[in-house]
């Protein structure tokens, strides 16, 4: 068959398959018509509250595929103690050194990277102690969770949504590494993770801030240099002398860029990679990378988005989110997707981007292809030589589907970045009753109002919070034990 013909079935087919999704996505918003507290919460469980109302869907799989606090994790449902008696710091490792892992492959340590640390002996995100992941280098990673199949994803779902919490150091958007030199020594660095003395480039107004030095790196005589410039440049770095408020030690930014990672000279530009979804191990079926350079995916336009200017805001919890419906005739709903970063849209499929999935599917011949699956949650690049990460409360689902509770009063504050919110423990869901287990997380103790969202197979939620504050105990942030079937 020639190009043109080909070409010429593909948008055919995929305008067939755009009339047969436009006959749906029509069905209303959830509406939450009550919530009441059911029994009162045990040593064994936490408080349970049914949510009665309208156009929640079936949901078979009821609760989700998994949601890892670190220590603990529910899987299904189910209860997974495994590595609740791990102890600080212990190294999380591949299903062939550890049959019972939750991450069937994570990153492998090496000399700079730690591999991930289940750490016990720092911060949690509720600013007190708790169990959560930590890995220090560039890459390092969590991968193809052992409750959605491990590396062969074991699903039929066209959906997945994953939420997690994430905090950075450094702002993998805007930092650059040069060639040091032989006084590049004299610059003040910070503690690990945190940034050193402020430094000032020629002719700019501002300050920026040195990362790192890193003199064992790479092929040059003196390292390299990491640093973030000051916000807002209004010209170019190149050629312009950086100093350090303290040290006075002066370097000059290169001319040119580097061209072999860390083996030449000349400057490496911001960039950094912490998710990735793939339906299959291979890379071949539907793939989409989270990260700061250029537009993430497979091939050609098949991600065409609008991307939003959002990074993490370094040295604190970012929530993370993934919406992803790669399409299913057979239920009526056509590709979405949509990342967030604390609430705030980070990328959206455009209409554009659902006609190149559609047509993309017929092309690849994935009509039997899963939805994605977490293949990368972490670091991992060259360039973040001095990067860390904390990680917690991992949430992973085939639908999109899910309650959440926020202190924001309405969807479109959430989506503003206003408050905060935590995924809620599902244990039974009905289209017109959802039952879960409260988990207040860095909500509990709040004195602010509260409210609950019910997100339908579409991922639409109900668009004014259901206000639940009176309802709002004191829950544990993670009950020790607990089994759905």
């Amino acid at each position: 068959m020639s190009p043109a013909h080909l070409k010429r079935k593909l948008e055919l087919s995929s305008l067939s398959l755009s009339l047969i999704f436009s006959a749906f996505q029509v069905s209303a918003a959830p509406t939450i018509g009550s919530v009441n507290k059911i029994d009162e919460p045990t040593a064994e469980k936490g408080q349970i509250m049914r949510v009665q109302g309208s156009g929640f869907h079936d949901k078979k799989s009821g609760p989700a595929v998994l949601y890892d606090h670190g220590d603990i994790a529910w899987e299904g449902g189910n209860l997974n103690s495994h590595q609740a008696d791990f102890e600080d710091m212990q190294l999380i490792q591949r299903i062939d050194a550890d049959p019972q892992t939750l991450w069937a492959k994570p990153s492998l340590p090496d000399e700079r990277n730690t591999g991930v640390l289940l750490a016990k002996s720092r911060d949690s995100r509720f600013g007190t102690e708790g169990s959560h992941y930590y890995a220090s280098g560039n890459n390092n990673f969590l991968g193809w969770p052992t409750a959605h199949g491990g590396i062969e994803v074991d699903s039929n779902s066209k959906a997945m949504y994953a939420g997690f919490w994430m905090k950075i150091p450094f702002d993998p958007n805007y930092f650059y590494a040069i060639p040091a030199d032989a006084d590049s020594s004299g610059f003040i660095e910070g503690n690990e993770g945190q940034y050193g003395e402020r430094i000032e480039v020629e002719g700019e107004a501002g300050y920026g801030r040195i990362i790192s030095y890193e003199p064992d790196l790479g092929s040059l005589a003196h390292g390299w240099i990491f640093f973030e410039p000051p916000r807002g440049l209004e010209t170019s770095l190149k050629g312009k002398k950086i100093t350090g408020l303290t040290s006075k030690s002066v370097i000059v930014f290169p001319e040119t860029p580097s061209l072999a990672k860390f083996d030449e000279n000349g400057y490496i530009t911001p960039g950094g990679k912490y998710a990735r979804f793939w339906s299959d191990e291979r890379g071949s079926g539907y793939r989409f990378s989270m990260g700061t350079a250029g537009v993430p995916g497979t091939g050609g336009a098949l991600w065409a988005n609008n991307f939003g200017n959002l990074s993490p805001t370094p040295g604190e919890w970012n929530f993370f989110e993934v919406a992803l419906n790669v399409g299913d005739s057979t239920r009526g709903l056509k590709p979405s997707l949509r990342v967030s970063i604390n609430g705030k849209t980070f990328v959206e499929g455009t209409e554009e981007w659902v006609e190149n999935m559609l047509t993309a599917t017929e092309e690849k011949g994935l009509y039997d292809e899963s939805a994605v699956t977490i293949a990368l949650l972490g670091i991992g690049d060259f360039r973040t030589i001095p990067f860390s990460f904390d990680l917690d409360d991992i949430y992973l689902d085939d639908t999109l589907q899910r309650v959440k509770v926020c202190s924001a009063p309405t969807i479109d504050a959430v989506r503003s970045g206003e408050g905060a919110c935590e995924l809620q423990h599902i244990t039974k869901w009905d289209p017109s009753v959802i039952e879960f287990e409260l988990y207040g997380g860095a909500l509990n103790g709040t004195t602010t109002d509260l409210f609950l969202y019910v997100f339908d197979e579409r991922g639409v939620p109900n668009s004014n919070g259901y206000p639940i504050s009176g309802l709002f105990g004191s829950s544990p942030n993670s009950p020790v034990s607990v089994s759905i079937k």
